[in-house]
């Protein structure tokens, strides 16, 4: 987020370095883009916090995504996580 403007970095998934970046302007792209603000704006975590938590209690797997939203009234973080073929979601608290 840069003033009213929300941007999504593209990774490179070898070296973990911002790769690109891209202008938000889709309106359902930029819809998500504010509630994802709003959350992170009722914390003062940031998103390495809940990816932490995530992959320590599921050994062996490890993070692809992590994504801030409001649940309740209250700022948490859906993360996703792979190991081999396996996917899940965990929720994690943010505050």
């Amino acid at each position: 987020m840069k003033g009213d403007s929300f941007s999504e970095l593209i990774i490179d998934h070898n070296s973990g370095a911002v790769a690109g970046e891209e202008v938000i302007t889709d309106a359902d792209d930029l819809k998500a883009a504010k509630e994802q603000a709003a959350a992170m704006a009722m914390t003062r975590a940031t998103l390495d916090v809940p990816v932490v938590k995530a992959v320590q209690d599921n050994p062996g797997y490890r993070a692809i995504s992590v994504m801030p939203k409001l649940e309740g009234g209250q700022p948490v973080a859906d993360v996703i996580l792979i190991k081999g073929p396996d996917v899940k979601k965990v929720t994690e608290k943010l505050n």
